[in-house]
C-alpha cells in the first residue's frame, strides 16, 4: 500500500515567493503540521538563483538584469547559479524519518533521480546508461554544465538540474527541469570564467524541446512527473494548497528574507 503525501499544484511566482514557499513547507513539515509534500512551480519574471554558498556578484552582471527586469535570489539549498525560466520547477519535502531519506546524500539523491528517471520515461525519452559521455575539466559557477555523480544525462546532456539541503530534521530537494532554454538573456547576465566554459555549458545543456524534436508543454510534462514521482517513490499523491500557516510564513520569509539584500548578497 502507498504511503499518502501532499501535491501542491503547479503555480507561477516571482523569486522571493517560490523561495519562501519552499521554506515554508519544511518548517511546517517539520512541526508535522502538513505530510512530505511535492510541489511544482514556475517563476515570473524570469530568474537566475544563486546556490546558498555562491557568491552574489561573481559572474553576474546586475545592471543588466535589472534593466531586462530578470529576478536574483539565493536559494536554501546548495549548488550553483541556475536560470529559472522555460521549465518546470519541482521541490520535494520529507522528514529524514522517512525510508526515502538515506543518511547519504547521494543515496537519497539516487532515490529521487529514479523518480524523476521514470517521468523522463513516460515522455518517450530514454536515459543514459552512464554520465560518462560528459568529460570536462572545465568548471563554471553555472549548473547544467556537468552533472554530478547520481544526476543522468539523455543523450548525452543534462536536462536536470537539482540541489539539496536539510534542515530541522528535513530534506529538501528542489530542481529545474528544462523545456526550453532561453540562451541570449544568460549570456547577456552570467559571464563565464573562459569561452571553453561557456562551450562546454552549451554543448552539456539540454531541453526536452530540444531532444523530443518538438514543442514540449508544461501541462504534458507536470503529467508525466507526477506519474514518476508516484511509481518512482511508492507513494500516492493527493492535491492539496498551501495551509493559512504556510502562507503566512511564506509571506512574512519572502518580505524579510528572500526579497532583501542582506540575504541574496550576504556573499
Amino acid at each position: 500500500m502507498s504511503m499518502k503525501w501532499r501535491y501542491i499544484s503547479y503555480e507561477v511566482g516571482n523569486p522571493d515567493w517560490n523561495m519562501a514557499v519552499d521554506e515554508a513547507i519544511l518548517l511546517a513539515h517539520s512541526k508535522d503540521l502538513v505530510p512530505p509534500t511535492i510541489r511544482f512551480y514556475g517563476w515570473n519574471p524570469a530568474t537566475l538563483s544563486i546556490g546558498y554558498f555562491q557568491h552574489a556578484k561573481k559572474h553576474i552582471d546586475h545592471e543588466t538584469r535589472k534593466e531586462k527586469n530578470l529576478g536574483f535570489v539565493r536559494r536554501l539549498t546548495g549548488g550553483r547559479a541556475v536560470f529559472h525560466d522555460q521549465e518546470l520547477t519541482y521541490s520535494v519535502i520529507v522528514s529524514e524519518k522517512y525510508n526515502l531519506v538515506s543518511s547519504s546524500v547521494k543515496g537519497t539523491y539516487r532515490k529521487i533521480n529514479q523518480a524523476l528517471e521514470l517521468g523522463v520515461n513516460h515522455m518517450m525519452l530514454k536515459v543514459d546508461d552512464t554520465n560518462s559521455s560528459i568529460q570536462t575539466n572545465i568548471s563554471s559557477a553555472a549548473c547544467f554544465d556537468a552533472p554530478g555523480s547520481e544526476e543522468f544525462l539523455i543523450q548525452g546532456r543534462k536536462v536536470i538540474g537539482s540541489a539539496q539541503t536539510r534542515q530541522h530534521g528535513v530534506l529538501l530537494q528542489h530542481g529545474s527541469i528544462l523545456i526550453d532554454f532561453h540562451w541570449q538573456d544568460f549570456y547577456d547576465i552570467f559571464s563565464f570564467p573562459s569561452e571553453q566554459s561557456q562551450k562546454s555549458f552549451e554543448e552539456n545543456l539540454g531541453t526536452l524541446s530540444q531532444l523530443c524534436g518538438r514543442r514540449v508543454t508544461i501541462g504534458e510534462v507536470i503529467h508525466a512527473m507526477l506519474s514518476g514521482f508516484e511509481k518512482g517513490l511508492a507513494i500516492s499523491l493527493e492535491e492539496q494548497k498551501l495551509t493559512p500557516y504556510e502562507w503566512n510564513l511564506a509571506k512574512e520569509l519572502a518580505e524579510t528574507k528572500y526579497s532583501t539584500s542582506a540575504w541574496n548578497e550576504k556573499r
